[in-house]
């Protein structure tokens, strides 16, 4: 079983800690790695990550769905790909997707984590134009 992350009083100035002396090694300017560290501190503490906020409403979708806890892998593998391929880089179309993974997670899943991602605000919000290669 996996273990679940806990913060203590000292979390918060390890992690400003850790990014500041990555910033200075990156920057080599003090001042400008502890900008650097401060934001990111803001970043991660207000719940950054489309990917981990999505999927953690598409895995309790799931669960409702009774779909089975052993595809829940492919699921997010699946969901990861919609997220990057389909809504944000326009690399693959909806129905390319959908032929790809309902042979690996079956159409209910499928069905599940589309219909899921389409009520999450934000989650169809996709770049106007397909994001360059290279």
């Amino acid at each position: 079983m996996v273990r679940k992350r806990v913060e203590t009083v000292t979390t918060v100035p390890r992690y400003l800690g850790k990014m500041r002396r990555i910033g200075e090694a990156v920057t080599g300017d003090p001042q400008l790695a502890m900008f650097y560290a401060i934001s990111l501190m803001a970043a991660q503490r207000s719940g950054y990550g489309k990917y981990k906020s999505a999927w953690e409403v598409v895995k309790r979708a799931l669960v409702e769905a009774n779909i089975p806890a052993a595809l829940h892998g492919l699921c997010k593998a699946a969901m990861n790909e919609f997220i990057n391929k389909v809504l944000t880089r326009k690399e693959m179309s909806p129905e390319d997707w959908r032929a790809k993974w309902e042979r690996v997670v079956g159409a209910s899943a499928c069905d599940v984590i589309v219909d899921t991602l389409a009520r999450l605000p934000g989650a169809t919000q996709a770049s106007p134009q397909p994001a360059p290669k290279g």
